[in-house]
């Protein structure tokens, strides 16, 4: 029996399942590690006794992912805050290294896949097979492109992404959340005090990253989403859809569409906040229009129910009762 482990998962993917030689039809049992869940990093941060919240949870998933050595370095006795400081922009190198370490680790070329990694941090909404390309040069194309994304896919980095209206191909979006903290906010950060995230760091720029953070972690948590909709044994589609130029502030954007074999599509709307989540009028009106213009360009024919997935609830105010469903950070710490 040969057991073959380890974080080059491209690697292990390529040279023993897809074997063409003497390993060819003979691997017996795959097992993908998959990161650790909110609730299994709940369960670790508990037995480290690191005190924290669901709220500082997710903060800390947001920064490190479901990756366990991360959670590791996570010490007691300080916040979230103070262990982004410690780890990332104190004296010592903690995981100050780790980005280039890490890519370097995996891929035995690794520029051309940091050259993917930083076309796709420039854009969140993702970008096609084509715009990686007008980005990183034309020279890369080809089947070795190919394979550097499916390796970045394998990998956990990067995933393919299908929007509700394409008939075919797709987006690709940077999913790795150590890997777009460092890019936000460590790489040429020259700050060694110790406590630039805490002191320098603008709690308009942090509420902006947690709001984007917050919805990668909701991708990643889409079966307790399902669950919390009551629809985990119902079979279900999952896309995103935006109009227009969304980061230029002339088109829309849908965080998600849970796309049901019932006859319902669930137009998801994330929003990160520490207190209740209160719904405005103008928030309200570009909610309506999404949902109008979705069922204008998509004509799916089926009924379309807001799904409102927050951090601590709605504020039952008078625009409530336009939401069909609620799910709630609590939600995704099921098991």
């Amino acid at each position: 029996m040969l057991i073959a482990c380890g974080s080059a998962t491209s690697w292990i993917v390529r040279k023993i399942n897809r074997n063409r030689g003497g390993l060819h039809n003979r691997v017996g049992v795959r097992i993908k590690l998959n990161p650790f869940t909110l609730a299994e990093c709940e369960e670790y941060a508990n037995e480290k006794r690191l005190g924290y919240d669901r709220l500082n949870l997710a903060e800390c998933y947001m920064a490190f992912g479901g990756v366990a050595y991360y959670w590791n370095q996570l010490e007691k006795g300080k916040s979230p805050e103070q262990n982004f400081d410690s780890l990332f922009f104190g004296p010592n190198d903690g995981l100050r290294l780790e980005f280039d370490e890490l890519y370097s680790s995996l891929f035995r070329n690794p520029e051309p896949y940091m050259r993917i990694i930083f076309a796709l941090d420039k854009r969140r909404y993702g970008l096609t097979r084509d715009e990686i390309l007008s980005e990183i040069g034309a020279r890369c194309g080809g089947g070795k492109f190919s394979e550097m994304l499916e390796d970045l896919e394998e990998c956990g980095f990067v995933r393919l992404f299908r929007p509700a209206e394409a008939k075919n191909g797709g987006v690709y979006q940077l999913v790795d959340n150590f890997s777009l903290f460092y890019l936000q906010f460590v790489k040429g950060c020259r700050a060694r005090d110790g406590d630039y995230w805490t002191a320098s760091v603008s709690s308009e720029v942090k509420n902006a990253w947690r709001g984007f953070a917050y919805e990668r972690l909701c991708v990643a948590h889409i079966p307790q989403i399902k669950a919390a909709l009551g629809i985990a044994g119902v079979h279900t589609d999952v896309y995103s859809w935006r109009i227009g130029n969304v980061e230029k502030s002339r088109g829309a954007q849908i965080d998600m569409l849970i796309d049901r074999k019932d006859g319902i599509v669930n137009l998801c709307e994330i929003k990160y906040s520490r207190e209740e989540y209160v719904i405005s009028k103008e928030e309200h009106d570009k909610l309506q229009n999404r949902i109008a213009a979705f069922g204008r360009l998509c004509g799916r024919g089926k009924s379309v129910h807001l799904t409102m997935v927050t951090t601590c609830g709605l504020a039952h105010n008078m625009y409530w009762n336009d939401v069909q469903s609620e799910v709630t950070l609590d939600d995704l710490f099921r098991e």
